[in-house]
């Protein structure tokens, strides 16, 4: 009996270190994508919404809305134009209809909503109503989130991906690529006591925070 148990310890202790032991960049890509939102709704990866050239990462929620959003945007990704809605979102059609998990909802300031199944709503205030939860645009106040959507500014285009669509991708034919400079993702150099948040580049690679 020992002896089986010694086994299974040892097999159970293989299968844990190989599963430990995957790719590098893969788990970098979902760091933090196992933590809870603050709805309480497990997050089950990132996207990227990307306005005017600036790109903001968003945690999404885990349910069958935001699987079928990911294998769309696994073919590629989604540019759909947005416009404001009674002064706390911007919305719009995203060309696609997706499955809803709609609930009363009390929304605040970068939730990502979808309504009737192919309108895609990023809220920069609060409302009430009868829809499905998307996910939280990270590390942003109302203030900046605004500006990103250009809340009451008219119409934007957005763009959502698995990854980065526009800006600094990477840092090439520069003296400072190779000398740990670090950079934003739409390209701002950040300095050596600034906080690190969502991608940043340095020496020609992306590293997300």
């Amino acid at each position: 009996m020992k002896q089986f148990i010694s086994f299974f310890i040892m097999v159970a202790a293989t299968f844990m270190t190989m599963a430990a032991c995957g790719n590098d960049e893969d788990m970098l890509a979902i760091k933090n994508a196992t933590d809870d939102d603050q709805s309480g709704q497990q997050v089950s990866y990132i996207m990227y919404i990307t306005v005017n050239g600036k790109t903001l990462s968003a945690s999404m929620v885990s349910n069958t809305s935001t699987a079928a959003l990911k294998q769309l945007l696994e073919e590629g990704d989604i540019t759909y134009t947005a416009h404001d809605y009674g002064n706390f979102e911007k919305v719009g059609d995203i060309g696609h209809s997706l499955p809803q998990n709609n609930e009363d909802i009390t929304t605040e300031p970068g939730d990502i909503i979808l309504y009737q199944g192919n309108n895609i709503c990023l809220y920069y205030d609060t409302n009430e109503w009868n829809f499905t939860r998307m996910g939280k645009i990270n590390d942003v106040t109302q203030s900046e989130l605004k500006s990103f959507l250009n809340a009451g500014g008219g119409n934007i285009t957005v763009t959502l991906s698995l990854g980065t669509t526009s800006g600094l991708t990477s840092v090439k034919n520069n003296d400072s690529a190779n000398d740990g400079t670090e950079y934003t993702i739409d390209g701002k150099k950040l300095s050596p006591n600034e906080t690190r948040k969502g991608i940043v580049i340095s020496k020609g690679k992306k590293f997300l925070y």
